[in-house]
This record gives structure tokens, C-alpha cells and sequence, in this order.
């Protein structure tokens, strides 16, 4: 009986520290955690603190389903590559890739990068993708008109810009016959 219980009483104290180490274990993955979430918390508000427009009115209209991290990196890039220019320009595409991401079956977040990326390049394939097509010579030609030139005398980065002004329009046409609703 004695050797019963000192049986018992070693397997308890292995239990015991083993307890003790699963628990520290956990504390440091806890820790982990949270030090990466204070990084991540940094590197939003370094972001936004160098952000030229407020990502709040796409916040509004993606109803939160993207989060601020998301919004922030799209903005920055969208905003330096001269995409867009204002915080009502960013809702809008913000608002229209969620909508189009909905018909298609792709996340909020993923939906914005790919349309933020088609139009940062002016692409009408990547615009394809998301289900937007565009007429890229009618393009050439109406956003030539717009600004006092023929289609042939645009510069590649009018004719990229045609492509963005076009690409949203069509974005904007698409969600409408998809009739999505968010």
C-alpha cells in the first residue's frame, strides 16, 4: 500500500509540474500574442499618421467588414499611386469592390486589394477578373475628349488614368446589374 501511494504521489507531482510548464507555456504564447497585436496596432497608426485622407467614410461604406489595417494599406497605396484623391473618392471604391466582392464570392478585404491593384495599374484584364469590363480604345477616347486631346496624342499615364475613370464607372454598372446590396 505504501508503494501504491508513493506511485500515486510521484505521478501527481509529475502531473503537477507538468501543469506548471503547459501553463507557463501558454503565458508566453499569450504574451506573443499580444506584443504582436501592439506591433500591428503601430503599424496602423504609423500608417494612418502618414495618410493624406481619413479611411472613416470607407469604414462607413464597407460597413466595417474591412478592417482598418486593410483600409489603411489599400488608401496609401491608392492615394500615392494617384488613384484617388479624396476620402469620398476611397468610400466609393471601397464601397463598389465590397459590393462586386459579394457578387463574386470574395471577401471584403480581398475585393478591395484586387480592384485597388487592377486600377493602380490601369489594368483592364485585372478589371476582367472582378467581372469589369472595359473598352480600353472607347476609354482612350472619351477620357481624350475630357481633356482636349485625341486618343493617339495620350500620354501612358493618361491613358492609364483613362482606364481608372472607366474601370470605376464599369465597377459601378456592374454592382448595379448584380443588384448587391450590402
Amino acid at each position: 500500500m505504501k508503494n501504491v501511494a508513493e506511485g500515486i504521489g510521484k505521478v501527481s507531482g509529475l502531473l503537477a509540474g507538468a501543469g506548471v510548464v503547459a501553463l507557463a507555456g501558454a503565458a508566453v504564447s499569450a504574451a506573443q500574442a499580444i506584443g504582436e497585436l501592439a506591433e500591428r496596432g503601430g503599424r496602423v497608426a504609423a500608417a494612418n499618421s502618414a495618410l493624406k485622407i481619413s479611411i472613416s467614410a470607407a469604414r462607413d461604406a464597407t460597413l466595417g467588414m474591412v478592417g482598418d489595417f486593410n483600409l489603411t494599406i489599400a488608401a496609401n497605396k491608392l492615394v500615392q499611386l494617384g488613384v484617388v484623391k479624396t476620402d469620398a473618392e476611397f468610400a466609393r471604391l471601397a464601397g463598389t469592390a465590397v459590393k462586386l466582392g459579394a457578387a463574386v464570392g470574395q471577401s471584403a478585404a480581398e475585393s478591395i486589394e484586387k480592384l485597388s491593384d487592377a486600377l493602380a495599374e490601369g489594368s483592364a484584364d485585372g478589371l476582367m477578373e472582378m467581372g469589369i469590363i472595359v473598352d480600353v480604345e472607347a476609354a482612350y477616347r472619351l477620357y481624350a475628349a475630357s481633356i482636349g486631346k485625341t486618343a493617339d496624342a495620350l500620354t501612358d499615364l493618361e491613358k492609364r488614368q483613362a482606364v481608372i475613370v472607366s474601370g470605376m464607372e464599369e465597377a459601378e454598372i456592374a454592382v448595379e446589374k448584380a443588384g448587391v446590396a450590402i
